[in-house]
């Protein structure tokens, strides 16, 4: 159970920096690499401390509908159709 809140919230700071401005992805990337790392990292033992913090400080930055917009974009092109039909309002 553990594992999986972990990946959850590993996906939500890597949703959150790739909405992120390039410039402020490019200031995380060099000067916090660290923390760059553990997001995008394959390693099954993450610190999540870094992952919360992460996500404290540029959760603020990004919006509702940014991230909804972001996760919209990552569905299949027959998803998407089907949600701009089928529920026109959640679009």
């Amino acid at each position: 159970m553990a594992m999986n809140k972990k990946s959850a919230t590993q996906t939500k700071a890597q949703e959150i920096f790739q909405i992120l401005p390039v410039e402020k992805q490019k200031k995380i990337q060099k000067n916090e690499l660290d923390v760059y790392k553990t997001i995008f990292s394959n390693d099954i033992l993450l610190d999540s401390n870094i992952l919360n913090d992460f996500i404290n400080r540029y959760q603020p930055e990004v919006n509702i509908s940014e991230r909804a917009r972001h996760v919209f974009s990552r569905l299949t092109l027959l998803k998407q159709t089907t949600i701009k039909t089928s529920e026109p309002k959640m679009y």
